[in-house]
């Protein structure tokens, strides 16, 4: 019986030692396998429905590639893309946004156990070469649509929540989030932001920014640049439930082309 009770304190003692280095190469495989099921089950509905899948399309990074949601990302993809082409209403995509974050710290010399995994581009801004990091994966649904009448500034808009306003508690005022001193309710729900001061408060009028007021709650980071307009979600959602972030987006577009100012039937 000692010995049983010895060998499980063992056991316990090598789960904790382990558990640090193995977790995250865990969890990395974990999401492996989900992809490839969501990539099966999404084919199964491509043959039901007769989608045609596209298994890359990399055209919103050439024109959208240096907009926070993705520069945030290490080797994003946008993956198993379904198209619905509209001349009229602009086109869709709607796919998963596949990439992968930094986590610091999580193991302490981690190069001795895969030196692949360290990135070295994010010690190089602090340069502090004695972090190591490991790439999680980190992915979610992308829904884009492309208009050629619209002619936006850059922005993003994503809800304020508990771990953004923990954050910024101490924090200086990013001077790229943009404040509407007539619209509290809007300022103290959304975090929009913007290089375009001027031009992303014309944008945002006082009816755009009631419309959106709507789309509290639904986990959506929406995002526009010149001609594009686009929906990242909080996590993946099923290929059974794009037709809602698809009406979402054409919701959207169609109250944003109510600003005649950024978009013109003449494109």
């Amino acid at each position: 019986m000692e010995n049983l009770f010895n060998i499980l304190i063992y056991l316990f003692a090598l789960v904790l030692v382990t558990l640090p280095i193995s977790y995250p190469f865990i969890i990395k495989e974990i999401r492996i396998l989900q992809r490839k099921k969501r990539e099966e089950k999404l084919l199964l509905f491509a043959k039901k429905t007769g989608a045609v899948v596209k298994p890359f399309w990399g055209q919103i990074f050439k024109d959208c590639g240096d907009m926070k949601c993705f520069v945030d990302l290490y080797n994003p993809s946008f993956c198993n893309v379904i198209e619905k082409l509209d001349k009229m209403n602009g086109n869709v995509y709607i796919g998963e946004l596949q990439g992968e974050i930094i986590a610091k710290n999580i193991i302490r010399k981690i190069s001795r156990y895969n030196h692949e995994e360290r990135f070295s581009a994010l010690s190089s801004s602090n340069n502090d070469l004695e972090k190591d990091y490991m790439k999680l994966i980190k992915d979610s649904t992308l829904c884009v649509v492309y208009d050629d009448r619209f002619n936006f500034p850059s922005f993003e808009l994503f809800q304020k929540n508990f771990e953004y306003k923990l954050a910024n508690v101490f924090a200086k005022k990013d001077s790229e989030v943009i404040d509407f001193e007539d619209d509290k309710n809007f300022s103290n729900t959304w975090v929009l932001t913007s290089n375009e001061n001027i031009s992303i408060k014309e944008l945002f009028n006082k009816n755009i920014r009631s419309n959106f007021m709507k789309f509290v709650n639904k986990g959506y980071r929406i995002c526009g640049k010149r001609n594009v307009l686009f929906i990242v979600t909080t996590k993946v959602i099923g290929p059974e439930d794009y037709s809602k972030v698809i009406s979402d987006v054409r919701t959207i577009h169609r109250f944003m082309k109510d600003n005649k100012k950024f978009y013109s039937l003449n494109s």
